[in-house]
């Protein structure tokens, strides 16, 4: 049985500031990842499981957690 799993970012001023720290994205691009965001995050009560991508090994050993269960 497949699992949905939505992997979010902590909030959207750390997406953001993820987005600008890259230093390779224009600021028309930002805003569209932005507002992108904020319709995927919407969405996230559609999936079986939400992670949230705050701290990495954590971020990953909770993804293959739901995937060996």
């Amino acid at each position: 049985d497949a699992k949905l799993i939505f992997i979010t970012p902590p909030s959207m001023e750390e997406l953001e500031h993820r987005l600008r720290s890259r230093g390779d994205t224009t600021e028309e691009q930002i805003q569209k990842r932005l507002e992108r965001a904020r319709w995927e995050i919407a969405q996230s009560p559609r999936y079986d499981h939400i992670v949230v991508n705050d701290e990495l090994d954590r971020c990953v050993q909770e993804i293959l957690d739901i995937i060996a269960e």
